[in-house]
């Protein structure tokens, strides 16, 4: 069989889409950050979910994560969700912390950190899971 012009280009985008997902599943399964965690989680999700590549900077990822809501489990969108939120609290109590000054503000941004950081990792499993098992949950459905 005899390979066309286009067809070939359609066979290259393909194992082009497939090398980078694959790529994406590697970073993300090595990953430690949480926000880095799932901003390749949100990648992996547009791209199986809309068969088209993604690179779009870490500030856009609230926006993909809305934008999967109607082809996310409602589970999934909300563990997501709250990740992001817990992300975005994360990043700017970093920035928070540095300006503020005064014993009570921080004994109770420790403890604030502490509850953060707990559940940070424990979303950062499921947030990695979501991501990792797409296939399984697509078949569920």
């Amino acid at each position: 069989m005899k390979l066309t012009g286009n067809k070939k280009i359609l066979l290259f985008c393909k194992q082009l889409i497939v090398e980078r997902r694959y790529a994406l599943q590697e970073q993300l399964r090595q990953e430690g950050e949480p926000a880095m965690a799932l901003h390749l989680a949100s990648a992996v999700l547009f791209q199986h979910y809309t068969n088209c590549m993604l690179h779009a900077p870490g500030r856009c990822v609230p926006q993909i994560i809305r934008f999967l809501k109607d082809k996310l489990p409602m589970e999934h969108y909300d563990k997501l969700n709250n990740f992001v939120t817990l992300v975005i609290k994360q990043l700017s109590g970093n920035e928070d912390s540095a300006v503020k000054n005064g014993d009570d503000h921080e004994q109770t941004e420790e403890q604030e950190e502490k509850t953060t950081a707990t559940q940070l990792e424990e979303g950062l499993e499921d947030t990695k899971r979501i991501a990792l098992e797409i296939k399984k949950f697509k078949e569920e459905s």
